[in-house]
């Protein structure tokens, strides 16, 4: 049986359709086969992964005793190393990944028997994307618990190439007039065989997980298939990605000035972000996003595969990544590190100085693109801002400065420093973009309550309503709440994937079970890898992965224990506040609250916010509002 799941019209599916035709012409027993599969699934999306997009999936099992062979054109190695030249090869199984490549031969040139081609920002690493998306789609079925991971075998197909312009073997590179039988000599060109008496086999299973072949095929393509679905909250988010909210003439000096958008929580910084790379994208220019978020990323990393915008490297793409990766593939592209990525982090600043040794004097080569977008810049330290400065220049940044949202340092990054007037644009935010009329008056209350001084956002004229609902005890205990919360907000269109709750450190998400909802987990390491993939799955992120982030409802459980224990953790640092001291109560409590207030912000209709049903600081501020100026549309209640 031969089958192309999910065709339609596009280089992917031609590819794809071209597979099929070209293994039901060698291997005509196959298309009627009850016992053999090959599915072809051309622009498949790895949630969650970098890069997310592989261009076609081969996927196969071929059932014993079948004509499943192919002649051997070249010299083959076997399990161990051992070199062969054998007449022929049976295929026992196959799982390729296969990068489609359309340049003409003027934009492709060869390093060995690795290909570049060429794009408007220059020369692209095809060989490495190949393999990037290898790793792509095991991490991918890894973070869907698929219960076997075949053996991947990457491909890059240059479909308007001639044979003779490709480098001499061994290499895992078709050209334009590939047959089924070369696809599967270069496939096993780059693999190991297995010998059997007096057969070579080339196979993507083990013996005990080819008994039960179809199985573990069946459960990857079930993975693969999974298609997003946009939320009524997703919906409003691309629509707003779509929008000129942005002043044209601001817009216009992106890539000609670094610009500055400065403003509190929720008036809407990353939104403006998202919405210039939008604009940048239907232009053709190329963006990447930065931010220390991972579950910023992962959230945006949705919200582009959803909009169907493509996150390589090259023509109209946006790309999205933790500043710590970025640095890191900086290091890997200028051959400054050996080590794997763990090894970086232990030693980050000291690649950091080797990174800015080499930036003046012999140049970085940089990660092309057109702009470079800047998430929470006002965190960033120096050594971070001067190296983006000397590697891109100042004209194609583009930073989201938050004000009074401090959580790394103790003064704010100065990204004008050392640039005259004419290098820079400053665009002050001051509305509420976010938050509904109350939900703004009540943050605006808290930031007084905290002693925040300066910290306002202006209230949308148009945007009426917002509710306030403080838990004092278990939020787990109010069942009929979480129920409440999950029929408002899908009466006002949403789902459960649009609400956010966020936890102190150390708390997992596994009190939600008791509630038996369905949730993303973004506490864990694994489950930032990934991002919601069902809009059944509420979100569930620490407090300090909320930042950027945003829901209908924002459910803030242990509020009071997250400010004890930013304020028991606070101690005053070599770029602090003049006056700041260790054992300085008012300021520890001024980096709690700043926190605080980033939480607080997340909302767009309704927050919750627990409380111990002990005493507490945080506790009296929210009775104090609850009794005065925000007692029309807080609700307490005790679970």
């Amino acid at each position: 049986m031969i089958r192309v799941i999910r065709a339609g019209v596009s280089p992917e599916s031609e590819s794809a359709e071209r597979i099929a035709s070209m293994a039901g012409r060698a291997w005509p027993w196959l298309e009627e086969d009850p016992e053999s599969f090959l599915w072809v699934v051309p622009s498949v999306q790895c949630h969650g992964q970098l890069p997310r997009d592989v261009d076609v999936v081969l996927l196969g099992y071929f059932a014993p005793d079948r004509a499943n062979y192919f002649r051997a054109s070249a010299p083959l190695t076997v399990l161990g190393g051992t070199h062969v030249e054998p007449d022929r090869v049976r295929v026992d199984s196959l799982c390729l990944t296969i990068e489609v490549k359309d340049h003409d031969p003027s934009g492709v040139r060869f390093s060995g028997s690795r290909v570049e081609v060429m794009y408007p920002s220059g020369w692209h690493d095809a060989s490495d994307q190949s393999f990037r998306q290898l790793y792509s789609f095991k991490n991918y079925l890894e973070a869907r618990n698929a219960k076997y991971i075949p053996r991947i075998t990457n491909l890059v197909w240059l479909r308007n190439l001639p044979p003779h312009e490709l480098p001499p073997p061994p290499h895992n590179i078709l050209h334009g007039n590939a047959t089924w039988n070369g696809l599967l000599n270069q496939a096993a060109s780059t693999s190991q065989l297995i010998r059997a008496g007096d057969e070579y086999i080339f196979t993507a299973l083990n013996r005990t997980s080819y008994e039960s072949g179809p199985k573990v095929f069946d459960d990857i393509v079930d993975a693969i298939a999974i298609k997003l679905e946009p939320s009524g909250l997703d919906r409003a988010k691309m629509d707003a990605i779509s929008k000129d909210v942005l002043d044209s003439k601001a817009y216009a000096m992106a890539g000609d000035r670094m610009l500055l958008f400065k403003g509190h929580g929720g008036t809407g910084k990353t939104m403006l972000l998202l919405q210039v790379a939008r604009k940048a994208s239907s232009e053709g220019r190329s963006t990447l996003l930065l931010t220390y978020n991972k579950a910023l990323v992962a959230d945006i990393r949705r919200l582009m595969a959803l909009a169907g915008i493509s996150d390589e490297f090259g023509l109209g793409s946006i790309q999205v990544m933790t500043v710590q990766s970025f640095f890191y593939r900086l290091l890997i592209k200028n051959d400054l590190i050996k080590g794997g990525e763990e090894d970086f982090l232990e030693d980050y600043l000291l690649y950091l100085e080797l990174l800015a040794e080499n930036a003046p004097a012999a140049g970085i080569k940089s990660l092309e693109v057109d702009l470079v977008l800047i998430d929470e810049g006002q965190d960033w330290p120096d050594i971070e801002r001067q190296l983006l400065v000397d590697v891109y220049g100042p004209e194609k940044l583009v930073v989201a400065d938050g004000l009074q949202q401090l959580v790394r340092g103790q003064l704010p990054c100065n990204w004008k420093k050392g640039l005259g007037n004419d290098f820079y644009a400053e665009v002050p935010l001051s509305k509420g973009f976010r938050m509904k009329r109350n939900i703004a008056a009540f943050s605006n209350r808290m930031a007084e309550a905290f002693g925040l001084d300066g910290w306002h956002v202006d209230e949308q004229g148009d945007a009426y309503g917002g509710h306030v609902i403080v838990v004092e005890g278990s939020y787990f205990n109010a069942a009929s709440l979480h129920e409440k919360i999950l029929s408002e907000s899908e009466s006002a269109g949403n789902s459960p994937v649009d609400i956010l709750a966020c936890v102190p450190p150390m708390h997992g998400a596994g009190g939600f079970a008791k509630l038996n909802q369905e949730i993303w987990d973004g506490t864990t390491p694994a489950g930032r890898r990934g991002y919601p993939t069902s809009l059944k799955q509420l979100r569930v992120v620490q407090y300090e992965s909320c930042r950027g982030l945003e829901g209908w409802a924002a459910i803030n459980l242990g509020f009071d224990e997250f400010l004890r224990i930013k304020i028991d953790g606070w101690g005053a640092q070599a770029d602090g506040e003049p006056g700041d001291f260790v054992d300085d109560s008012s300021a520890a409590r001024r980096f709690a609250a700043r926190w605080a207030m980033i939480a607080l912000t997340r909302a767009i209709d309704t927050i919750v916010i627990e409380v111990s049903d002990c005493g507490s600081e945080a506790k009296e501020l929210l009775r104090n509002l609850y009794d005065g100026p925000c007692r029309d549309f807080i609700e307490w209640i005790n679970a």
